[in-house]
């Protein structure tokens, strides 16, 4: 897989962003150095993200070439999903995803309805514009994947957020929870984004509920480990987001049976609320 930040610029500017606050202003990504990397790797997977790589303005050059020379390789493009709110937009996307044999997926990030998203993304009318990018992709066949970051300012909203999304965007193919990681804007802002564990994990659980009940797609977790649910959620376990530094093992954790499926845990967690919720699991 290779994981492509396109630009570090964004048009939401979220509490939880794991990208460092200076970077928004003064940081650059060069678009040779994005095809370069392309043209060096021969990936299955490519991950098309930011920032926000849609307000990037080459961002349908880059998309198009990834495609074209990795024509068997799934591309995943990263969003707020707020700039497919303009119809044209999507029609520019169809015209990439229509001339290529990639199959392409949108993930757009989600974090409650209207007015906690916004308290999170600190961005006036996010909530709608990110709403409709998601049913116009959707309208226009183009496979769309939730991705809720479970934050403080968030996790007791799952609930409302879920039976939205069972009323309303019903044709999503996947909804993966990810648990946040508090580095860039999130460790800045660790005591308004940092939740533990052991006060989340049954918010989310229910929000699972209310989903598998009226939700036809994939649920996954993300950066769960194992020994915090329950046991009946275990198999929505699916590891990682990308393969990268920030996770660790406790000692503890080579007596688990599930130590080879589990995400394993932030360290950026562990330094924050410590280490006692963890137990391994054993037949």
């Amino acid at each position: 897989m290779v994981d492509i930040q396109i630009t570090y610029q964004c048009n939401n500017n979220c509490l939880s962003c794991i990208i460092p606050e200076k970077a928004y202003c003064k940081e650059k990504v060069e678009k040779d150095d994005v095809i370069r990397l392309l043209d060096d790797e021969n990936p299955e997977i490519i991950a098309i993200g930011g920032g926000e790589p849609s307000i990037d303005p080459d961002f349908f050059d880059i998309l198009r070439f990834a495609a074209e020379k990795n024509p068997e390789a799934v591309i995943k493009i990263l969003s707020n999903g707020r700039y497919f709110f303009y119809e044209e937009s999507v029609k520019k996307l169809l015209k990439v995803i229509k001339g290529n044999d990639n199959k392409f997926e949108v993930h757009i990030s989600i974090y409650g309805t209207e007015k906690v998203h916004e308290k999170i993304t600190r961005s006036k009318n996010s909530f709608k514009q990110t709403l409709k990018g998601i049913k116009n992709l959707l309208d226009s066949g183009i496979e769309v994947n939730l991705r809720i970051i479970v934050n403080r300012q968030n996790y007791r909203n799952l609930n409302e957020l879920s039976d939205m999304i069972v009323e309303d965007l019903d044709n999503i193919n996947k909804i993966i929870f990810i648990f946040s990681r508090y580095m860039g804007k999130a460790q800045k802002n660790i005591e308004e984004v940092s939740v533990k564990y052991d006060e989340s994990v049954e918010y989310v659980q229910e929000a699972i509920d209310i989903l598998q009940k009226g939700f036809k797609g994939v649920i996954r977790l993300y950066h769960f480990p194992t020994c915090v649910l329950d046991p009946e959620y275990r198999s929505l376990v699916h590891g990682m987001t990308k393969e990268s530094g920030g996770v660790t093992f406790l000692d503890i954790c080579s007596e688990c049976i599930f130590k080879n499926d589990c995400s394993g845990i932030w360290e950026s967690y562990i330094e924050r609320f410590g280490d006692k919720e963890f137990e391994p699991l054993n037949p």
